[in-house]
């Protein structure tokens, strides 16, 4: 099959998924919430980025099929959640707004000791104008992308073998946690 065919294909595939998320306002203490509100159509998004992924792992296509991957486990709960989902992002975005706004930074407890968040984000959302809440919804987004090509560049300066050049970001995106893809110092 055409590796562009193919490619065509799965990111279709994944954006019909992310538009068919449903929207969720509240999460209930549900062990199943994700099996139960996420549509049969994500889950076969996840089983063909995979597949691709492995398939076609000696050519970009494989490394275009993790980054979408990384998209579906990643960014999936941002889509999901009305409002950004992690409580620790908005101290930071609210430091990044004060600078855009202001011009400096003020005295936020904790977070004037290390304001660089607020330094570069600031001017960000100034140059920009996009809104801090759409911010902190596509910041998960632009991270996990850039991880899974940040580790493909580190396998293949690493001189292993083609094999892994994708495997690498593959096994980094089965075993990352979601909850650290957010707008925050650790992940800045």
């Amino acid at each position: 099959m055409n590796k562009y065919f193919v490619a065509i294909i799965i990111a279709v595939l994944v954006i019909v998924t992310f538009v068919t998320l449903p929207q969720i306002d509240s999460v209930q203490p549900d062990v199943l919430f994700y099996l139960k509100n996420l549509t049969p159509l994500y889950f076969v998004s996840v089983v063909a980025t995979v597949v691709v992924a492995i398939f076609y792992r000696r050519s970009v296509l494989g490394l275009f099929s993790v980054a979408l991957l990384s998209l579906l486990v990643l960014w999936t709960p941002n889509v999901m959640m009305v409002q950004p989902w992690f409580l620790d992002s908005y101290p930071f975005t609210a430091e990044a707004v004060t600078v855009a706004q202001s011009g400096h930074l003020l005295d936020y407890h904790f977070l004037s000791m290390n304001p660089v968040v607020g330094l570069v984000m600031g001017p960000f959302l100034s140059i920009t104008g996009i809104s801090p809440l759409l911010l902190q919804k596509l910041y998960p987004a632009f991270l996990s992308v850039a991880l899974v090509v940040f580790l493909y560049l580190i396998a293949k300066a690493a001189k292993l073998r083609k094999d892994a050049w994708v495997i690498a970001p593959l096994l980094f995106v089965s075993i990352a946690w979601p909850n650290e893809f957010h707008l925050s110092r650790q992940s800045f």
